[in-house]
C-alpha cells in the first residue's frame, strides 16, 4: 500500500531491498529489488523513463521534485509510484513509437489528480482510476504529493477479452467499481507480501506468476465491462477470486497454522464466501489442503537429495502436525505408506 509520507520521510517504514545501478545504466528489474528513490529529474530519467512506459516529469513551480518507484513483482509492467506536485508527462514523441496498442491503467492510491488525453480530462481521487492509451500523449498533474499504482496490460491479455483501444482515448472507472476494487486489493497484497515472498523458491515465483497474470486479467476485464457489473462479469470475478486462493495455499500450505480464514483475509473477501467459491467447483478447503501438502511431501520422499531425512521431519515441513494422520491421508491418496514408497525409490 502507498503510504502519505512528507517529503522528508519518503523511506520511512518500508521493507526495501535496493541494488545500486552501476552508473549511466538504468537498473534492471529485479524483484523485490527495484526501488527506485530519485532526487532529480536527471535520475528519473536515467533510471526510471527506460521502463515499459516512459514518462516525463515537470515539477510543480518552487517544489523540489522527489519520486519513490518499485515493482512489487520484478517488472516494469506493474509499478507503484508516489510524487512530489508536478505533472508526468508522456510525450507526443514517445506515443509515435509505442510498439503495440496496450492500454495504461493508472490507479490513484493519494492525492487528487487531472488526466488529460486527447481533449478529454479527468479529476481523479483516491481509489479511482483511467485508461490510457499509449499510441496519444498525455499527461497527469497534481498541485500536491500524489501517487498509485500502473499497470501496462498486454496487448494478449487485451485479445482474450475482446477489447480494442477506445478511440475516445481516456476512460474513467470510479472507487465504487466492484472489479476495481478486486484488483486494487490485489495489487495491495503484492506489495505488502513483497518482503515475505521474495524468496527464489518455485512456490513464491509460480504465486507471483499467478499473481501477474491475475492483475492483467483484472485489469482487461475491466477495460472490456466499462465498469459494469453483469452476470459474465461476475462469475469472471468470482473465477480470479477462488485461482488466487489457490495459489496462496499452494504458496502456504506448509504453515500448520494456516487457516481458510488466512487465506480469505489475504484475498480480502470472507471465509464463507470462499468456502461457497471452493464448494462451487466441486472441493472442499481441507481437501485442498491436504492434497498440496501430501504432493510436496510425495516429491520430497522420492527425491535422491532427500533421502537422509526423516518422514517424520518431511512430514511436517510440508504442514502436517500429526504423523499418523499424515500416514492415514498419504496410504489413501498414493495406495501405500510413505516408507513404502521411499523404499521402492531406493531399489
Amino acid at each position: 500500500m502507498l503510504r502519505t509520507v512528507g517529503a522528508n520521510t519518503m523511506d520511512r517504514n518500508l521493507p526495501l531491498h535496493e541494488t545500486a545501478a552501476p552508473p549511466g545504466r538504468p537498473r534492471p528489474p529485479e524483484y523485490g529489488a527495484t526501488i527506485v528513490r530519485c532526487h532529480s529529474l536527471s535520475q528519473w530519467r536515467l533510471e526510471c523513463m527506460p521502463w515499459r512506459v516512459k514518462l516525463d516529469f515537470e515539477p510543480h513551480a518552487s517544489t523540489p521534485f522527489n519520486a519513490l518507484c518499485q515493482l512489487p513483482l520484478g517488472m516494469p509492467d506493474i509499478v507503484e509510484a508516489r510524487f512530489s506536485a508536478g505533472a508526468l508527462i508522456h510525450g507526443a514523441e514517445v506515443a509515435r513509437i509505442v510498439p503495440d496498442d496496450a492500454l495504461f491503467m493508472m490507479i490513484v492510491e493519494m492525492g487528487k489528480v487531472q488526466v488529460e488525453q486527447g481533449g478529454r480530462e479527468f479529476s481523479l481521487c483516491r481509489g479511482d482510476a483511467t485508461f490510457q492509451r499509449l499510441d496519444e500523449p498525455w499527461r497527469v498533474r497534481s498541485s500536491a504529493r500524489f501517487g498509485g499504482f500502473g499497470i501496462v496490460i498486454p496487448r494478449q491479455e487485451l485479445d482474450a477479452c475482446n477489447v480494442r483501444a477506445n478511440p475516445a482515448g481516456l476512460q474513467r472507472l470510479t472507487s465504487q467499481c466492484e472489479a476495481l476494487a478486486l484488483l486494487r486489493a490485489t495489487v495491495r497484497l503484492l506489495v505488502q507480501r513483497r518482503s515475505h515472498d521474495a524468496g527464489d523458491n518455485e512456490a513464491s515465483a509460480a504465486l507471483r506468476e499467478a499473481a501477474r497474470k491475475h492483475v492483467f486479467n483484472l485489469a482487461a476485464l475491466i477495460a472490456s465491462n466499462c465498469g459494469a457489473a453483469g452476470e459474465s462479469s461476475q462469475n469472471a470475478l468470482a473465477a480470479t477470486r477462488l485461482e488466487m486462493a489457490l495459489h496462496y495455499i499452494s504458496a502456504h500450505s506448509d504453515d500448520q497454522q494456516l487457516t481458510i480464514g488466512l487465506v480469505a483475509q489475504a484475498q480480502g473477501i470472507s471465509p464463507r464466501y470462499l468456502q461457497r467459491l471452493m464448494e462451487g467447483a466441486g472441493y472442499s478447503y481441507t481437501d485442498v489442503v491436504n492434497k498440496t501438502r501430501l504432493q510436496k511431501a510425495f516429491s520430497s520422499l522420492t527425491a535422491a537429495s532427500q533421502r537422509e531425512r526423516t518422514i517424520t521431519d518431511i512430514a511436517m515441513e510440508v504442514g502436517f502436525a500429526d504423523i499418523s494422520y499424515f500416514n492415514r491421508l498419504f496410504r489413501a491418496r498414493f495406495g501405500d505408506t510413505p516408507s513404502s514408497v521411499r523404499a521402492l525409490m531406493k531399489t
